[in-house]
Parts: structure tokens; C-alpha cells; sequence
């Protein structure tokens, strides 16, 4: 433009796909045009590829995300939906292709939406061993506590008499509460030997033990 007495401005630049970013796109008037001697022409400098970054959408909601991708020229496509412990209900969990990704404009995200925390339906173990109620919590992520121990003459030694909750539900590190059985209390049996019947009778009801003979009762003898 110089040896032609020309001089020279720039005009606003323009994204290109085939011209480097910082090279002359085109020109204004352009090649063979005319213009006065001593007149400026208008240069149009590239900008290269459109190109844009996917932003950070974890924790929005769907619409702040679709606000979000329209404001960067990029749009939401699908939404699916996730359970998560750490993750709010309705906010964004993930993004793909991930945040920081360079997309062409009018490309396509897509994002997972959280459902929240993921309920859990509480199982009755009354009657059932504590080691299986456990072994069920474990695996659920529940946590089990045992609130008191019991004797019981109608439910086995380890085995649950009550709980709390015996329904509905609850989540990833919620209690259930158990009371469990230590089996029928026992009584050490007192020595009768050589005690007349009386003795040996008063010694037993001391003890709260039968001695009529029935069932269960602690034969006398002399």
C-alpha cells in the first residue's frame, strides 16, 4: 500500500477457519478496486477459528446451565438425571464434553443433573440375628447401635427383640437402633446336698427356682 501512495486502517476484526489468527482477511475497498491517490484502505485482520470453552456448570440448575452455554454460543442438548450423596438435588453434577473443552459454536453439551441422596427402605430384622441385621446395614451404608441388651425367654441370645425404625426410609449414614437378647436369664443353682427337704425348699425359692417338680423344676433329694 505504501509504493502504491496508499495509506492503511484497521477495521474490526473477524473470526476466520482458514486464516491465521493476525493475517489479512480482506481488504476494503478489495484487490482492484479503486481509490483516490493518497486514500486509506481497510484492513480486516482474522481472528482465526470461533472458537469457545466449555464454563463451569457443576452446582447450577439446568436452566442456569442452558443460560450459561447460550451466553458462551454453545447450547444444552440432554439432561439426565443421577443420585448423589454430595450433590443437590436439581444442580448440575458433571458436564461432557467436561468444563475447559473447546467447542465450535452452536456445539452441543450435555449434562447430568442430580437427584439428590438416594433413599434407602429400612428392612425389620425383629426376631433376626443381629450379625445378619449388620452385615444388611453394612452394605447399605447404614449404621447400626445397639441401645440395650435384654433377657428374653421367647427370643434367642444375639437375636433382635425391638428396633427403631422397623419402616420407611432412610439414607447413607442414618442409625438404626436395636435392643437385643442375652437368651433367658439363668440362675445358678444353690448346693442342697444333705439339707433336709425344708432347707433345700427355702435355700431354692431364695433363688427363685421351683421345687414341685414340674417342668423345668430342681429335683430334692436327701
Amino acid at each position: 500500500l505504501d509504493a502504491a501512495g496508499l495509506g492503511a486502517e484497521k477495521g474490526d476484526p473477524e473470526f476466520s477457519e482458514s486464516m491465521p489468527k493476525g493475517q489479512v482477511l480482506e481488504t476494503d475497498p478489495g484487490p482492484g478496486g479503486k481509490v483516490l491517490n493518497g486514500g486509506v484502505v481497510t484492513l480486516v485482520l482474522s481472528l482465526g477459528p470461533e472458537r469457545y470453552d466449555v464454563p463451569k456448570l457443576k452446582g447450577m440448575t439446568a436452566d442456569e446451565a442452558r443460560a450459561a452455554l447460550t451466553d458462551t454460543k454453545l447450547a444444552l442438548d440432554d439432561t439426565s438425571e443421577k443420585w448423589s450423596e454430595q450433590i443437590p438435588a436439581g444442580q448440575v453434577m458433571s458436564s461432557a464434553p467436561p468444563a475447559g473443552t473447546t467447542l465450535k459454536p452452536g456445539d452441543s453439551v450435555n449434562v447430568v443433573i442430580s437427584k439428590g441422596r438416594k433413599p434407602i427402605n429400612v428392612k425389620d430384622f425383629t426376631g433376626k440375628s443381629l450379625s445378619n441385621a449388620q452385615t444388611w446395614l453394612d452394605k447399605k451404608g447404614l449404621v447400626g447401635t445397639v441401645s440395650e441388651e435384654q433377657f428374653s425367654d421367647t427370643v434367642d441370645d444375639g437375636d433382635i427383640i425391638a428396633q427403631d425404625p422397623t419402616t420407611g426410609t432412610r439414607y447413607r449414614g442414618d442409625t438404626i437402633t436395636f435392643v437385643v437378647s442375652k437368651g433367658p436369664s439363668l440362675v445358678e443353682v444353690p448346693s442342697t446336698r444333705a439339707m433336709g427337704v425344708d432347707a433345700a425348699t427355702e435355700t431354692l425359692l431364695c433363688g427363685d427356682l421351683f421345687t414341685q417338680g414340674g417342668a423345668g423344676d430342681v429335683p430334692l433329694t436327701e
